[in-house]
This record gives C-alpha cells, structure tokens and sequence, in this order.
C-alpha cells in the first residue's frame, strides 16, 4: 500500500452530481469510472520550466506539481506541452498532458469516463480534453497564469522642459497599464487609470500654486497583482505658472473657474489605502452606488470604495481594484463568473446564480456560488451537460454514449 496525501476535490463539490451513469471503481476486475489527481502550481515569476519539467508529486517553491493517491492506478508520466521556457512571465499558462495507467489485476477504465468524471484538487486548473483506452487514461490539463506582483515603475520624474508632465520607465515585470496620482501638498488633486504610456500629462489639473508631486504604480492584470508606487520629486507651480484648467477631465461637475478650495479637493481622495468621493460640498458618498464618468462604484457605509466581491440585498457584484462595476464572463481567480452586462436591466452586474445563461446562441449555468457549470448538472426535471472547457452546454450531441436533445435535456 503506498502511502500517500488525500486532497478534497473542489471541483467535485462544486459540481451538483457526476454523469447519471457512474460505476465503482478501485477493486480488482472492475471498471474504474473516477479519477482524482492533486495539481498544484508553485511557479513564480522568472521561473523555467522545461517540457518534462512538472513534478510527478507534491512540487516545491518554483515548481509544478501531479500527483495521485489512488491503489487502482498509477500516473505514468506528465508532460508540458506548452507554456514551458525561461523567465516564465506574470499570466503565463502551463499545459500539460498526464497519462494514467490502471495497476493491473484486469482494472479497466470505463467506456463512459469523461471529462466530469476526472477531478482534480484545486478548481482553477481546467481539464481541456480526455483521451483513454481500457489501461491507459491521457488527461490534458491547463493551469491558470502565474501569479505574482508586476514590478514598481523607475525613475517617476517631472519630464524636463514640459511643465506638468509626469514620466516614468516601464519595468521589464510589468502588465503595460499604469495608475498615476497627482497630489498638491497632501491633497489629492487628480487620479488616473489605464495609462498605456510611460507619462502623463497633469498640467491642466495644477489650477494653483503650490508644490506638486505624483506617484506611480504598475496595475494589476490578470494572474498579476499590482505593484507599489513610485514617488516623484516635488514640482513648484507659481502663480504665473497655473493652468486654466483646459483639457482637464475632472471628477466632479464644473471646472476650476471659481472653484473654492472645498470644490478642489472633491472627487476621489485616497485616505490611507482606500479611496473616498467627496463632493463639491466637503460631503462624502457613504453607503450605495454612485455613477462617476459613466461608471458604477459601491462605497461602504464608512465611504470607502469597495474592490473585489461585494453582497448588496439584490446579491453579489464584483469590482476591479480601480473599483468599476464589471459585467459579462470575468474570470476570479481562475474561475468563470457571469455579471449581467444589460446596461438596461435592474440587476445591472449582478452575479448569475443557479440560472441558465444565453450568450449569443450559446447556452451555460451558473450554479448557486456563481461558478460556471461543468460537466453533468441537474436543471429542473431533467439533466444538462457543460462542456469542461468552455461551459457551454452540450445540445443535440451524443455525450459518452448519452443523449441530449435540442434544447440541451439528457433524453432516457
């Protein structure tokens, strides 16, 4: 008896049942109709990884990792067939095709043993294809981009002879989109987003004198975290130096023409790491949603803007770290999530649960956590098949010798 790690498969939980047809499997003479394999990534940022480079069992720091813990069958070898390199960057995701051998003793595995009936321990990896015959079981998997933090922005300088415009130099780890924030003092007068360049023009928000810095970061994208930010030197605008405000896109109504102080401090102010929305009034925006330059936020009743999975009494909505609503398929941390996208609907950006999605002419599921359905699932009276790899569901198909009509319905 080999002596080995059990890991819960969170796909098997999340998943309301298997294929209707399942068989035991483990004992002598009998048809295998399950698989569980342990996958783990432990890659990082600048790692390599060669085509036989995965670890047949538990990987360490900078290592990819298959493993099984069954009696009835052995992993015979694993095999990177893409992703493998040098400096492997942020996102980068890793192919890899494990072949599976029963251990004799007239094992077979199952004619009707599919994608569903493979699981795995960590749901972010997805299982694009299966491939067996009575001993041998090839199992094509996909993991999800390497995770880690992008590199901090170098040199954040004024640009020389261009007042106002801030510069910076991408590093080599970088996802290419940058957030700036000019500041006056301690104040925050303007912050942008999803800058594509290396500089950014603040002249037309320095509409008074006094001592201005900006600071940088790269954004997070994907598998990629956001770096920490970059600060600047400080730049003296004089009273003759002071823009008028054209060109200035600014966060709240009106312009810097008779602004009093209150009313340029308004818009986004960071307070430590959370950013706040005060009005030109001094108030705050503090519970609910607010629309600013045509997009949606969700501020705590603290007034701090929400990021990440937020529950409101209509349900779950996620935000990006720059705190916009999302909508349509967003993958979280690897997993597929449906957020409405109709602009016109009540429910604008809500997170799909325990409902059937048309995309197109394309049908999927949302099970009750929200995750995009795989494999067999329970609709109603009847059963649905979910492609693993895509979610869409299966229709007017024969499925490991079952069939599913038109409309999607397993047909007894």
């Amino acid at each position: 008896m080999k002596a080995k790690k059990v890991l819960l498969s969170a796909l098997a939980l999340a998943l309301l049942s298997t294929a209707p047809a399942t068989v035991s499997w483990g004992a002598s003479g009998q048809k295998i109709g399950n698989v569980r394999l342990n996958v783990k990534n432990r890659l990082e940022p600048g790692s390599s990884l060669g085509r036989d480079g995965a670890i047949l069992g538990e990987p360490a720091k900078g290592e990819l990792g298959i493993w099984e813990t069954a009696d009835s069958y052995d992993l015979e070898s694993v095999r990177v067939t893409s992703g493998f390199g040098d400096n492997l960057a942020i996102g980068t995701e890793i192919g890899v095709e494990a072949v599976i051998r029963t251990t004799g003793g007239g094992k077979t595995f199952s004619t009707t043993l599919g994608a569903s009936d493979v699981h795995l321990s960590d749901n972010s990896v997805t299982i694009t294809d299966v491939r067996r015959s009575k001993q041998r079981l090839i199992v094509s998997l996909r993991f999800s981009g390497i995770k880690g933090n992008y590199a901090e922005p170098e040199q954040a300088e004024w640009k020389s002879g261009q007042t106002g415009v801030a510069s910076w130099r991408a590093p080599s780890n970088t996802s290419g989109s940058y957030e700036a924030v000019l500041r006056r003092g301690n104040d925050v007068v303007k912050r942008a987003f999803g800058i594509t360049g290396e500089s950014y023009n603040f002249y037309p928000y320095m509409t008074k004198p006094g001592h201005y810095s900006f600071r940088v970061r790269t954004e997070a994208k994907g598998t990629g975290k956001a770096s920490g930010w970059t600060e600047s030197g400080s730049m003296r605008i004089s009273a003759q130096q002071v823009s008028d405000g054209r060109g200035a896109v600014w966060d709240q109504n009106g312009g810097p023409t008779g602004e009093t102080n209150n009313v340029v401090k308004a818009g986004w102010i960071l307070n430590g790491d959370s950013w706040s929305y005060r009005y030109p009034d001094g108030s705050f925006k503090k519970g609910g949603w607010e629309q600013i330059e045509g997009k949606w936020y969700l501020f705590s009743s603290e007034g701090k803007m929400r990021t990440g999975w937020a529950r409101t009494v209509s349900g779950w909505y996620y935000f990006a770290e720059s705190g916009e609503m999302l909508t349509g398929w967003q993958n979280v941390n690897g997993v597929e999530y449906y957020l409405n996208p109709d602009a016109d609907s009540p429910t604008y950006g809500k997170m799909a649960a325990n409902e059937l999605i048309m995309d197109g002419n394309k049908f999927y599921y949302a099970l009750g956590d929200g995750q995009r359905a795989k494999g067999w699932v329970q609709l109603g009276d009847h059963w649905g098949y979910f492609y693993p790899e895509s979610g869409e569901m299966a229709r007017n198909t024969t499925i490991d010798t079952f069939y599913v009509d038109a409309s999607g319905a397993w047909k007894r």
